[in-house]
């Protein structure tokens, strides 16, 4: 074997070796794109996953202000009730006593007389 041919099968050797390390190289880099490119859409999707749980939380605090507010309205409009039907019950128990005097009163009048009433007076 010649010096030419030998150094021929040695840069053939080495010219493989660097296309073996190339096709390597580009392999890794495809994998890498797809890794970054996986991760672009994992970002779109936490974006997106993070919006409507924005959206979900607003709709909660907003439900939850309204309930509350609609409980302080209830409260109030217990708080009015109860007044008003303390109110109603004072007047039903004057009205009570007047319309027991009122009885008291036409009771006497009722009552047929005697006579030993007329002999009294």
């Amino acid at each position: 074997m010649s010096w030419a041919s030998g150094w021929r099968v040695e840069k053939d050797s080495i010219e493989n070796e660097i296309q073996a390390i190339s096709d390597e190289v580009k392999l890794k880099e495809q994998a890498v794109a797809e890794v970054c490119s996986s991760i672009e859409e994992l970002k779109v999707t936490l974006h997106q996953a993070n919006s409507e749980l924005d959206q979900s939380n607003a709709k909660l605090k907003y439900a939850e202000e309204k309930s509350r507010v609609a409980e302080v309205q209830k409260t109030e409009t217990l708080a009015a009730a109860t007044e008003r039907l303390q109110k109603l019950e004072a007047e039903h128990k004057k009205l009570g006593g007047v319309l027991a005097e009122v009885n008291n009163i036409t009771r006497g009048y009722a009552e047929p007389s005697t006579g030993n009433e007329l002999a009294q007076s």
